[in-house]
């Protein structure tokens, strides 16, 4: 799906500052405000979109939350690596955990989700993040990353764990966190493989009870 291009409708620039978007905000409410333009259903459109573009602008977690949106589809389509502040990788780590939370998990295309996670921490983007040196920031977004490959079967998981590591570097706190979660996602996995064979032995077992009961 398409993203709007809100920078467009506000005629600004990525790299606007907050007084510049407040300023044609203002500059084309007034000239497309539909007492201006009555009868004008097009400035009335316009308007709304006006609207709606500085009400996602002005607001800066809603704006890195964007930012992060609308250069995702040309990352797709390009080799080049783009860049984005420590406050669009948290945003985008947000917005793949709300993603999770609302998705059956039983519909969710998990290869799809791990790609986009192994993206989400591609080298460009760790290397942002540890010089930045933003602590509770990087802690959010390891919280973030180990709650959205919850769904994540145990074998695709390696990765995206060595890659939280990297970004931990020395915070012991979160180092014990993953390697906890490591822990437990491999003691269930084993579970998960082991269940089925336990069910049959049950099975068979209690078979063989009634069977023997019946002979009696």
């Amino acid at each position: 799906m398409s993203v709007k291009d809100y920078y467009k409708i506000l005629e600004l620039s990525p790299t606007s500052t907050p007084k510049e978007i407040k300023q044609s905000y203002r500059r084309l409410a007034l000239q497309f405000h539909p007492d201006k333009n009555p009868g004008n259903p097009t400035a009335a459109i316009n308007f709304r979109e006006i609207q709606e573009a500085y009400e996602v602008l002005s607001d800066p977690e809603k704006r890195s939350r964007y930012n992060y949106q609308l250069r995702k589809p040309l990352r797709a389509a390009t080799s080049v690596d783009l860049v984005f502040s420590p406050q669009d990788i948290l945003a985008a780590s947000l917005a793949i955990g709300k993603s999770v939370s609302l998705t059956d998990i039983f519909r969710m295309n998990k290869e799809s989700l791990n790609h986009e996670i192994l993206q989400l921490l591609s080298p460009k983007n760790l290397e942002t993040l540890t010089r930045a040196g933003m602590k509770n920031l990087n802690r959010q977004v390891i919280n973030e990353i180990l709650y959205a490959i919850s769904p994540l079967p145990y074998h695709l998981l390696g990765p995206i764990l060595e890659n939280l590591v990297v970004l931990a570097e020395n915070d012991d706190s979160i180092l014990e966190k993953i390697n906890n979660y490591k822990e437990q996602r491999k003691w269930r996995n084993r579970w998960d493989r082991s269940y089925p064979w336990l069910v049959l032995i049950l099975t068979i077992l209690l078979c063989w009870l009634i069977y023997s009961s019946a002979g009696r």
